[in-house]
């Protein structure tokens, strides 16, 4: 029996409700009128009338339903949570063979996630409890609830899960968390991921005033001023959460940065990033993200190559720039910073002893880098483009300080170790009943088919994997098939459909010939009323 937390389908109320009319039990009556108000998201009108056919019909086929959706609607206002858990526990105890006990359960499990994490420790008693329910499904539920709070318990289960497919990729996203945590040590004394608060966290970005002299108040904005004087410390043990949080800085523009910087404890930050890099995952139907790990690559080696202290202690520039010893400083200097957005240089020289010149070729760009100093205040990169060496009127410095070095950005081309097809089309078309369809144009003639009889022919396999809106998957498609037309050069139909309750989803489309390695993928966006 799977379980599945049934965020419910309110648009199959409605159709349900049509046939309670007059003719009706009074109790059908009412428990129908109900859900009309469920699905009109009038929930203390709905509670109102489930416990009157509670209250009125105590033998009502109707009263496990009732109970289930008081339940529902009380999980819907903030305040009574705790109560809508309690009623679910009343269909879990008083009902157990009712078709609503596995939801119910499932609901009692996501509610107990966020108490913990909201600091109702006792609720974790309850998740780890399921961690021995005889229902496989009810013990991954649980394990995943845990693995999201970092609770080593939910180990052997997620270990378990890596082997059955549909929950294979969360599991082992779960379980790199661990890994990742495993492997940085003094962890614990993160701000983020324990109780440890180290000094140079103390500071309030809101509380940090900008350099009254020195600087030109033009080139900086006030708010990544804080963000960067609030992440600067003194020691030189950056622990790898410490570089992702100064590497996300580089990357994301402020209303990003300061979401995520906003966020304390520890399930919320891995949460935010959890869904920052699937959504910007460029193979999203696969376990590996290429973009993450070349995130991580990125300033693992910047941190590595580019944060030795300066030597000298004559300073041109305010302290908080410079990287040297015993004063708060970055995890790299204006090299990291490029090295973290735009990777490995296509050339790179040495002008003098504190600056370097880096050309990319591929965007047609260099700069002039200065070592030991962060480009914090501006004037740690200089730029123009290669059409400058023509002459002064070629002369685009401001272009290139504007589109590369004041912009936070990521740029990087994934290598997919397979041959990339362009011209995979998608369309997609929302069913009234959840059952969506996929509508694929695939290029035919890029995939090479065979011809036979006046046909071309190819046998292809195609994956199709829905993200809800916090990014979890909740639904894969993966099937051979074989697709043919009497023209090689047109595109050639193919349609999968997908089943899915209510809601806002993102899908990752994968289209590949697994003989010769061609391969198309593609995104696309899916609301299911």
């Amino acid at each position: 029996m799977q379980l599945m937390i049934r965020i419910i389908f309110i648009g199959c109320v409605l159709s349900a409700a049509l046939f309670a009319h007059q003719d009706s039990p009074d109790d059908q009556v009412l428990f129908f009128d109900a859900k009309k108000k469920v699905m009109s998201e009038a929930y203390l009108d709905a509670i109102n009338d489930l416990e009157k056919l509670v209250d009125s019909y105590p033998e009502s086929r109707y009263v496990d339903d009732a109970k289930f959706w008081i339940g529902y609607c009380l999980e819907k206002i903030p305040e009574r949570q705790i109560e809508a858990f309690k009623a679910f526990q009343l269909v879990v105890s008083n009902f157990p063979a009712s078709s609503w006990a596995d939801d119910a359960l499932a609901h009692q499990i996501m509610l107990a996630e966020q108490f913990v994490r909201n600091g109702k420790e006792e609720y974790r008693d309850v998740l780890e409890k399921q961690l021995d329910n005889s229902n496989e499904d009810v013990q991954y539920q649980a394990a995943i609830s845990l693995g999201k709070l970092g609770d080593q318990q939910a180990l052997p289960a997620l270990r378990e899960m890596q082997q059955v497919e549909r929950w294979r990729s969360t599991a082992s996203e779960l379980l790199r968390n661990f890994e990742n945590d495993a492997s940085v040590p003094g962890l614990e004394n993160y701000s983020v991921f324990g109780p440890g608060i180290p000094e140079y966290r103390r500071e309030n970005p809101e509380d940090i005033v900008l350099p009254s002299e020195g600087i030109d108040l033009l080139t900086i904005q006030p708010e990544r001023y804080r963000h960067y004087r609030s992440m600067l410390k003194t020691d030189k043990d950056w622990q790898l959460p410490e570089l992702v949080d100064f590497g996300l800085w580089h990357i994301l523009n402020i209303e990003e940065f300061a979401d995520y910087n906003g966020l304390s404890s520890t399930f919320d930050r891995r949460e935010w990033l959890r869904k920052f890099w699937k959504e910007n995952d460029p193979t999203p139907t696969t376990e590996k993200n290429e973009l993450k790990d070349e995130f991580v690559k990125r300033i693992v080696y910047a941190h590595q190559h580019f944060s030795e202290p300066m030597k000298s202690k004559k300073q041109q520039y305010l302290e908080d720039q410079y990287l040297m010893t015993g004063v708060p400083r970055a995890p790299w200097d204006s090299r990291g910073e490029m090295y973290v957005k735009f990777g490995n240089p296509d050339h790179r020289g040495v002008l003098a002893l504190s600056r370097e010149r880096w050309n990319y070729g591929r965007y047609q760009i260099s700069f002039i880098i200065k070592k030991h100093v962060t480009n914090i205040y501006g004037n740690g990169i200089q730029g123009n483009s290669f059409l400058a060496r023509l002459g002064p009127a070629y002369d685009q410095s401001e272009m290139v300080r504007a589109n590369y070095i004041d912009r936070e950005q990521f740029h990087f081309m994934a290598d997919y170790q397979k041959k990339m097809i362009e011209g995979l089309e998608v369309q997609v078309k929302p069913g009234s009943s959840g059952s969506s369809e996929i509508r694929l144009q695939v290029p035919l003639a890029e995939f090479k088919p065979e011809r036979e009889n006046e046909i071309y022919r190819k046998q292809l396999r195609y994956t199709i994997v829905a993200f809800n809106e916090d990014m979890d998957e909740t639904k894969r498609i993966s099937e051979r098939t074989s697709i043919e037309s009497p023209s090689r050069g047109k595109k050639v139909p193919l349609t999968a459909i997908i089943a899915l309750p209510a809601g806002e989803y993102q899908i990752g489309i994968r289209v590949e010939d697994p003989e010769s390695g061609l391969l198309a993928i593609a995104k696309t966006e899916l609301s299911v009323k």
